[in-house]
């Protein structure tokens, strides 16, 4: 049950994260945007990104190349202090998005 509850918080936290990087990217409308397209091609809600990754980065990379560079970019800032959970790390990594200590 503990574990459960974990993986839901980490869950939470990276969907935050999403979602709170996309409206300071291009308010609603990109979040919009992005759920619509997540939708429209992969049956997946923002929710859902946490364990399918690599869909939100194929989305968010046909909206706009610069838009996703930034994105990412606020992710990161996000989840860096997270990076050492590997749920959280395959996730970044699952982005495209690789740190180094």
């Amino acid at each position: 049950m503990l574990a459960t509850n974990v993986d839901q918080a980490r869950k939470a936290l990276v969907v935050f994260s999403v979602e709170k990087s996309l409206l300071e990217a291009g308010v609603i409308k990109l979040l919009e945007t992005a759920s619509n397209l997540l939708y429209e091609n992969h049956r997946l809600y923002l929710s859902d990104c946490y364990e399918h990754p690599r869909h939100l980065n194929e989305t968010l990379g046909k909206i706009n190349t610069n838009t996703c560079a930034t994105i990412k970019r606020m992710i990161t800032s996000r989840l860096r202090e997270f990076y050492h959970i590997k749920p959280i790390s395959e996730f970044l990594e699952g982005m495209d998005i690789i740190l180094t200590s």
